[in-house]
């Protein structure tokens, strides 16, 4: 999951789930341009995602999947790792499936797409987590719901 530590902070109780089951998260920041020459920005959130969950997120994303050369930089030196998406689906038509694969589907309250969308979705592919895609790692893993 890539959570908004904003949101964090509004919800504690589902953080303490996604705690308890130990849900793997990564930091969703601001769009990329938000951080253009504002280092105080990314480290703001990386500070208030370790205060939330206990932790320095591995991985980081823009809410627009824009990096710019100076966000690589601040990552670089925070050593956490940017990931975008190979593409971003938002229902309808479901394309051909492609090994290694990074799907974002939006869920918030401006862009959501329906859950029976996102079953239907999930139905054509068979889920890895980001570990395993990019590193080859064997990680256990578990869906949620079940």
């Amino acid at each position: 999951l890539f959570v908004d530590t904003d949101w964090a902070g509004r919800f504690p109780e589902t953080v303490r789930l996604i705690k308890e089951k130990n849900i793997p998260t990564a930091l969703l920041g601001s769009n990329g341009d938000a951080y253009e020459n504002d280092v105080e920005l990314l480290l703001g959130q990386l500070e208030q995602f370790e205060n939330v969950f206990g932790v320095k997120p591995l991985w980081f994303r823009t809410a627009d999947e824009t990096f710019t050369p100076f966000l690589h930089k601040i990552l670089w030196e925070a050593e956490v790792n940017a990931l975008g998406s190979s593409f971003i689906w938002s229902g309808g038509e479901i394309p051909p499936a492609t090994e290694g694969e990074i799907i974002s589907v939006p869920h918030h309250r401006e862009n959501r797409v329906n859950l029976s969308e996102i079953n239907r979705f999930s139905e054509t592919r068979e889920f890895q987590t980001i570990e395993d895609v990019l590193f080859g790692t064997k990680v256990k893993k578990k869906k949620i719901p079940k």
